[in-house]
């Protein structure tokens, strides 16, 4: 396999809301599409954002709400293994792969982003990652060649997209950061 990436676009997210207990006690529970409490799905909040999404990356009238963003047609989401139990990446994603009828790659635990991301720089078209927030710098790294990347997502933002865009006569990505806009209380700041 060629060192040369072809994708030119690699859009990067982080998976939506999880569960969570605020300053007053109050928990968050995870719930699955069936209604049943699971510590490793998604949040109510969460499973919005994952249907908002759905519409960012593919929206109705064809028209994106940022000219940075583009409908992928790759997929991948890190999946439950041992190093993570958590579901909320392929929960993320799941409503705009059924919207898209895109398959979810689903072959890469959460710390097998090194191969991921090899894998994802030699396919043709726009690829969309779903990954947890600790591997998203290193997932970055991974695809810039450097460290020109924040490197720690913070814990509290699941409101923006991180987007590489191939520059064909260098053969380097470049870092775009776009706020999302879906919920109530999504900042509109990238990741310093």
């Amino acid at each position: 396999m060629s060192n040369t990436p072809t994708t030119t676009k690699i859009m990067i997210i982080r998976h939506a809301e999880k569960p969570y207990t605020n300053t007053d006690g109050k928990q968050y529970l995870g719930v699955t599409p069936s209604g049943k409490d699971d510590k490793e799905a998604l949040i109510v909040q969460g499973w919005q954002r994952a249907g908002a999404l759905a519409v960012l990356f593919s929206p109705f009238n064809k028209a994106l709400q940022n000219p940075a963003l583009a409908t992928p047609q790759i997929l991948y989401a890190s999946v439950p293994g041992t190093e993570s139990k958590s579901k909320r990446p392929v929960e993320t994603i799941t409503p705009l792969s059924e919207l898209l009828n895109v398959t979810i790659n689903e072959n890469y635990g959460s710390t097998d982003y090194t191969a991921m991301v090899a894998d994802a720089r030699q396919q043709n078209g726009t690829v969309l990652i779903a990954w947890q927030h600790q591997h998203i710098p290193a997932i970055a790294n991974s695809i810039l060649g450097n460290e020109s990347a924040p490197q720690k997502w913070p814990g509290d933002r699941f409101d923006l997209v991180w987007v590489f865009d191939l520059d064909p006569s260098t053969g380097q990505y470049a870092l775009t950061q776009v706020p999302q806009n879906l919920l109530a209380g999504d900042l509109n700041t990238p990741i310093t």
